[in-house]
């Protein structure tokens, strides 16, 4: 297997990332660093570590999900995600641009989201502003309950929220939400 740990110093601003950086760094396929540039950890978890990282050809950001859990049952279902999520498009979802198997690592990429968790988020929304992310996220688990699939994992840090500045001023703010790591089944 070819890879290449990633060493990085990246802010400490999230519990995730915190454990990210206790954690024991994944190496990344090695592969996949002809095509992306890898910059920092983003988070780990019990299931994967998310890096952040630029796809080299098209100056892209991105996050790369490797999973940390290797057995057979665990990556086929990682790939499996992937796969499933690579399918679906819609504005209140995490879009995924590419998975597979690359030095024996699963891995996907998908959208770099710059905004916060809902937890986070809530300092900033009024009541109009609370009712439109949870609209966003019900259309979001609508639009992939209407295909059949499931979110295993619905919960506030799974809710990225963009606080878009007001289109004119003394306007409120409007919300951008992104369902994230689906657990799907």
């Amino acid at each position: 297997m070819d890879t290449k740990p990633i060493h990085t110093t990246g802010d400490a601003g999230s519990a995730e990332l915190a454990r990210a950086e206790t954690a024991p760094p994944l190496a990344v396929p090695a592969a996949l660093l002809g095509t992306y540039r890898v910059e920092e950890t983003l988070g780990a978890g019990a299931m994967g570590v998310v890096y952040r990282a630029t796809h080299r050809g098209r100056d892209r950001p991105v996050a790369i999900k490797l999973p940390t859990l290797t057995d057979t049952a665990h990556v086929e279902r990682f790939i499996r995600e992937g796969r499933l999520l690579s399918r679906l498009e819609h504005p209140n979802l995490v879009r995924v641009y590419d998975y597979g198997t690359s030095d024996e690592l699963s891995y996907y990429t998908c959208e770099y989201l710059t905004g916060s968790d809902l937890f986070a988020a809530t300092r900033e929304l009024e009541f109009e502003g609370l009712y439109d992310v949870v609209r966003q996220a019900l259309e979001a688990l609508g639009f992939i309950h209407d295909r059949g699939l499931v979110h295993y994992d619905v919960k506030p840090e799974n809710l990225n929220v963009l606080v878009l500045p007001p289109a004119t001023p003394g306007a409120r703010p409007s919300f951008q939400v992104k369902l994230v790591d689906f657990g799907l089944t």
